[in-house]
């Protein structure tokens, strides 16, 4: 019974800390973002990756324009 009581706990099937919570909305916005680029034709979804690239790339890394 110790992998069941690990799956659910206070009744719920997957319950989700604060953290978790955080993890599967960045998630569901990550996965509206290439649902987003992938309905757009090839040349624009290929602009806007680079664009959306380069500016997490100045954001995250100093140095890279």
């Amino acid at each position: 019974m110790k992998g069941r009581e690990a799956v659910s706990r206070k009744g719920k099937l997957f319950p989700l800390g604060r953290r978790g919570k955080i993890l599967a909305a960045l998630v569901l916005c990550w996965m509206a973002v290439i649902f987003g680029f992938s309905a757009k034709p090839a040349d624009e979804s290929s602009r806007m990756s680079l664009s959306v690239g380069a500016f997490l790339g100045a954001v995250c890394c100093t140095g890279i324009r």
